[in-house]
């Protein structure tokens, strides 16, 4: 099944306008969980489904699916999301999602998400990409060097 990564090729929310979608989602859940205090809380809720999401090819394949009817696919997202632990307005924001035939965008919604929750808190995200494993001493060593560099707070992914 598809990749769940964003691609022009296999996902509406790879274009400026399904960015865009996905950017008010996660503008409108960051609000309602900020206004609830439960940013923390939705974090990882986005977490916990952007994993399942990556675990399971049938989960992407139902949520793009165009023969399975929005509010089928609700009900079914909605069922996964319980499972899955999420807290009250993370499967409310997954069934709403569902039901507005964007249950595609799911990931890139989380990812958004993410993206806004660091700029609140004044994280700048980086990815530092080497050629050989690092020792958690290397990394560390960056991310101080990139925080130093920067005057934020740095958070940072290693991929080889």
């Amino acid at each position: 099944m598809a990749d769940p990564t964003p691609s022009a090729a296999n996902n509406q929310a790879a274009t400026p306008l399904g960015s865009a979608v996905a950017d008010r989602y996660a503008q409108a859940s960051f609000d309602l969980a900020a206004a609830a205090g439960t940013l923390d809380g939705l974090d990882a809720d986005f977490k916990t489904l952007t994993a399942a999401f990556a675990m399971a090819p049938d989960l992407r394949a139902v949520a793009a699916s165009p023969l399975i009817a929005a509010e089928d696919k609700a009900r079914a997202l909605v069922k996964i999301a319980e499972k899955l632990g999420l807290s009250g307005l993370g499967v409310k924001v997954v069934g709403l999602v569902a039901r507005n035939g964007r249950a595609e965008a799911l990931p890139h919604i989380a990812a958004a998400f993410a993206r806004r929750l660091a700029e609140h808190r004044g994280v700048q995200p980086v990815e530092i990409i080497a050629a050989a494993p690092l020792t958690p001493g290397e990394t560390d060593a960056i991310l101080k060097a990139l925080s130093t560099a920067t005057g934020r707070t740095v958070d940072g992914t290693v991929r080889i």
